[in-house]
């Protein structure tokens, strides 16, 4: 129901989780709330795919409250222009919602209800940066909410790069910057493929350091799956100069993948584990 939503890369999550907190029984507190009212107790230990971790966002929180309304589910569902492909039943169920009394959204924590987080992006970017240190690096985590147009956040975060082997600011090489969120790739619903925010964040990068030596960027989605298809990519300055591809053609076109499948230089594993992004950029002297 909400596929063309959920592939506008221009939707934010809690968007799209509002709606569907608003035609489930479970979600938005519910599930919380049910096992409460029955007098057991529910401990909850929550990994979080949510940059921010906002826990009314994760699966968009079924054991926590929530602060939406069905009005603002309807006024998404028509910003984003697709009230007219949600089937009649839906539409009639949450106009019904708008007034209903009995529909009321779980606006405390039920009693008995324990929410934990247990797993996020920091603490993947901490255990990066232990390895990286371990291995004698200097270390800097940039961000763990970095949710921007992944072809841009590659300009500025090789921007910092070729400034730290060019002016040793804000460290000195050997570096290893770290960085996770969960980037975006703006495209047309008709031309998607299989197109990864990763994959076009390692893109971009290599074009913008390509000929450089020693800096090295990898970046891939935590679960193994780029948006659509492998779970990342890794480059160096030499990607480009050594492809027979033409870089710039295949980032417009968002067809990445394609393009580090030629160099055999697509990441590719599956975690079951879905902790957003991780993006490590390894920069030495010049």
């Amino acid at each position: 129901m909400f596929v063309p939503l959920e592939m506008n890369c221009s939707t934010p999550i809690h968007h799209i989780n509002t709606i569907r907190k608003h035609v489930s029984r479970a979600k938005g507190g519910r599930f919380g709330k049910l096992v409460s009212d029955r007098g057991a107790t529910l401990v909850s230990l929550i990994l979080s795919d949510v940059v921010g971790d906002d826990l009314s966002v994760i699966a968009s929180g079924p054991t926590y409250k929530d602060n939406t309304t069905v009005q603002e589910a309807i006024d998404l569902l028509n910003r984003y222009k697709i009230w007219d492909e949600v089937p009649e039943s839906i539409q009639n169920y949450l106009i019904s919602g708008v007034e209903s009394l009995d529909r009321e959204q779980v606006r405390e924590v039920p009693p008995r209800v324990h929410n934990y987080l247990i797993g996020n992006n920091m603490k993947a970017l901490q255990a990066a940066q232990a390895v990286a240190e371990q291995a004698g690096l200097s270390t800097m985590i940039l961000t763990s909410q970095n949710s921007g147009e992944a072809k841009v956040v590659a300009k500025c975060v090789m921007g910092i790069a070729k400034e730290i082997q060019d002016s040793e600011n804000p460290l000195s090489p050997p570096v290893a910057l770290i960085m996770g969120g969960e980037m975006i790739v703006t495209f047309n619903w008709e031309d998607r493929d299989v197109f990864g925010p990763n994959r076009e964040f390692v893109l971009s990068s290599a074009i913008e350091i390509a000929g450089r030596s020693n800096i090295v960027v990898a970046a891939a989605d935590t679960d193994g799956e780029d948006g659509q298809g492998k779970a990342g990519a890794i480059a160096d300055g030499d990607t480009v100069l050594r492809s027979t591809l033409d870089a710039r053609y295949y980032l417009d076109k968002h067809d990445a993948e394609i393009f580090f499948d030629a160099l055999n230089d697509s990441l590719e594993f599956t975690s079951n584990t879905n902790v957003n992004d991780i993006v490590v950029v390894l920069v030495g002297p010049k």
